[in-house]
């Protein structure tokens, strides 16, 4: 079983480092997309504030997140979700204790915007979310291929 690397928060920065370079090494041209993580959990709660780029908004809850690139697994109890789902989780929190999510999220190169990127954000199955044997499911470790040697082939027979 990979081990996760636990963090403080979880961002597209943490997750997978300098973005732009992985914008430039995985979108060669203007509009090519890549997906380059997924993300999901459980929030319970919002904190927001202000800091040197403006102001933010980060859940708290339990988070992992998956780096496509390296396979990497992290986690953390607080997350920063691209919009249009932050100001949606913020608005189901409104309604609920709880709010479950997964998703993943992609790049668009776009030579147009002052940073060269957008993100895009797809949202996994909701049917998904209420497989009562998913978490039984997640316990379960990838299996390893067996490595079964080949059946002998059948001897001709010999002709008299």
């Amino acid at each position: 079983m990979q081990s996760v690397t636990m963090l403080k928060k979880l961002g597209a920065k943490q997750v997978l480092g300098d973005v732009k370079k992985v914008v430039a090494s995985a979108c060669p041209s203007d509009g090519a997309t890549a997906d380059v993580y997924s993300i999901y959990g459980v929030t319970n709660g919002v904190k927001t504030g202000t800091g040197t780029y403006g102001e933010w908004t980060a859940f708290q809850g339990k988070f992992e997140a998956i780096n496509y690139a390296s396979s990497e697994k992290f986690a953390a109890i607080q997350c920063f979700i691209p919009e249009p789902l932050q100001t949606l989780i913020k608005s189901a929190l409104q309604e609920s204790d709880d709010v479950k999510f997964a998703f993943t999220v992609s790049v668009k190169r776009r030579d147009d915007l002052k940073e060269g990127y957008e993100y895009l954000v797809t949202p996994h199955s909701e049917a998904q979310a209420n497989d009562p044997l998913e978490g039984l499911r997640a316990l379960i470790p990838t299996p390893k291929p067996l490595s079964l040697a080949a059946p002998e082939a059948p001897k001709a027979a010999k002709s008299k």
